[in-house]
């Protein structure tokens, strides 16, 4: 019996080539792949150029269209009994996906993660993985963006019943923390399979201080299709898509509150098991915390007035690019507390998953950020500043198709972390001409 799924974080073993080919031909050069690390920004690779396609909004920085290869190991037992995914945490951008010669699955944004069933497209022994990344279409921000596949991937090996992408769902009030758990599965359930949960809740001394066990009915229901995509997952998503969906609270005496002078973190161990066998299980940091918005108090945490002294942080670490290493974050963040920030924006997108982690151990309040634009582009100037005409390319051409799946990714995602205080939909998206502020 395949036990819990396995995740390897895949930041070794890869190549990459900037494709100089001028038919921007869409099959893999055969030749020019040299050895990188992720997560990284080939952006910061080369010398700035004053003649750059991304001008004065991209730092006159190298893009264009670059490739990734390299091979994953896949055993008969992976083949027979679990689902093997790839899941990007985030990639600049306009991804293409490709396991041993196949369109495997794609992306657009390049600040919000989404996975690839490859399931169907491995064989046993070693397979071939190609990622193309389109960052062509210059410039495309209204600053420095980077390139590349600028997050962190990972290989999951998962059984087919599983805690969803984004299914825990964890709200605190008082005592109680309250339990909302998706599991999704591809396969029938038989009627003599039995299904439990158990919630296991530790303080930061690593003792117990909650546990709940409950047995599931076997009343899967047909998991609604927008759903499941809007879920990180494909649209080829098998159509059998079934979903198990269960809600419970567990007390907890007099918990240590969370903010942000004293950012007390729990840990929630969830564990899936059939016919008594683990075959998934995953870990939530968990802050017992309420907010307020009050119009004549202000700003309320615990019933504290606070003041939210913040500072707006776009995605990347400055000289290193926008492949950011979280020791970078962690001394940025603590330096901005020692100066009195207590709270920070996201500028202008969904925030790399390390930050988020060190906001809600740091004690950092969190405003996270969908857009910069929407459908409206904004200018980017491409010979100096308010220089026209400006070039208008950007994520707002994708925006009418994506926005609904990558504003739910970003939502689901970060939905748990204590830090969030504040979503945000888009950054100055109010301009007269766009069709959804009428």
């Amino acid at each position: 019996m395949i036990r819990n799924m396995e995740k390897y974080r895949l930041h070794t073993g890869w190549t990459f080539c900037l494709d100089e080919r001028n038919e921007k031909d869409e099959t893999a050069p055969s030749e020019g792949f040299r050895a990188v690390t992720l997560p990284h920004d080939w952006s910061t690779d080369y010398p700035f150029d004053p003649e750059s396609d991304t001008c004065g909004s991209g730092g006159y920085a190298k893009a264009g269209i670059g490739w990734y290869k390299r091979t994953i190991t896949i055993s008969e037992v992976d083949i027979k009994n679990r689902q093997i995914i790839l899941y990007f945490e985030g990639v600049y951008m306009k991804s293409s996906v490709f396991v041993n010669g196949t369109y495997a699955g794609g992306h657009i944004y390049g600040y919000t993660p989404f996975e690839v069933d490859i399931t169907a497209l491995v064989h046993e022994g070693e397979n071939e993985i190609l990622v193309r990344v389109d960052n062509s279409m210059q410039p495309g921000s209204r600053w420095y963006s980077g390139s590349g596949i600028t997050r962190d991937v990972w290989l999951e090996k998962r059984h087919p019943i599983h805690i969803a992408r984004y299914g825990m769902y964890l709200t605190t009030d008082e005592g109680n923390l309250n339990i909302s758990t998706t599991l999704h599965t591809s396969e029938c359930m038989k009627d003599d399979d039995s299904l439990s949960l158990t919630f296991m809740l530790k303080d930061q001394d690593g003792e117990e201080n909650a546990k709940k066990d409950i047995t599931l009915k076997n009343d899967w229901t047909e998991a609604d299709l927008d759903a499941a995509i809007l879920s990180g997952m494909d649209e080829d998503v098998p159509k059998t898509l079934c979903q198990l969906q269960t809600s419970l609270s567990i007390q907890v005496e007099n918990p240590v509150l969370w903010d942000h002078e004293t950012p007390y973190l729990y840990e929630l161990t969830t564990i899936l098991k059939k016919n008594d066998t683990v075959i998934d299980e995953r870990t939530d940091k968990v802050g017992f915390r309420n907010i307020e918005f009050d119009a004549k108090k202000g700003f309320l945490i615990n019933g504290k007035h606070v003041k939210l002294n913040g500072v707006c942080l776009h995605h990347d670490g400055g000289c290193v690019g926008a492949a950011v290493p979280p020791e970078i974050w962690r001394r940025r963040l603590e330096k901005l507390k020692d100066m009195g920030v207590n709270s920070v924006r996201c500028s202008h997108n969904p925030p790399d998953e390390a930050l988020l982690d060190l906001c809600d151990e740091l004690g950092l309040l969190m405003m996270d950020e969908a857009f910069d634009e929407w459908e409206n582009p904004k200018n980017k100037w491409s010979t100096g500043h308010n220089v026209y005409p400006p070039k208008h390319e950007g994520y707002a051409e994708d925006f009418p198709e994506w926005h609904e799946r990558d504003l739910a990714d970003m939502v689901r995602r970060d939905r748990n972390h204590p830090s969030i205080v504040m979503w945000s939909i888009g950054n100055e998206i109010d301009y007269p001409n766009d069709s959804y502020c009428h």
